[in-house]
């Protein structure tokens, strides 16, 4: 479903945060593209310290949600200013 979405999406998976996202999103990383598989730690590293705590309660199973969230991001070299929105960012843990 969100590798067929057209607008921009992305998730971590597993302990090791697994980047994935779809070719939507993949402008957002600039010069990053392509960082599908890699930690996302390594992806974004100059905005970890702001990511890994929401992922973290997401993780724990809490339903995190943000509006116009600053966070200054290097693409193609550049840090720029970008503002982001998530309805819901949620972790679904698997059923054995």
């Amino acid at each position: 479903m969100m590798m067929s979405a057209h607008v921009a999406m992305c998730a971590t998976w597993g302990p090791e945060g697994t980047f994935l996202y779809n070719a939507a999103y993949a402008p957002f990383l600039g010069g990053r593209h392509p960082a599908l598989g890699r930690p996302m730690r390594e992806a974004w590293p100059e905005i970890w310290n702001e990511l890994e705590p929401l992922i973290a309660r997401a993780m724990a199973g809490e339903r995190v949600q943000f509006s116009n969230y600053h966070l200054v991001m290097t693409r193609n070299g550049q840090p720029e200013d970008t503002w982001w929105d998530s309805r819901t960012v949620h972790c679904a843990r698997a059923v054995r």
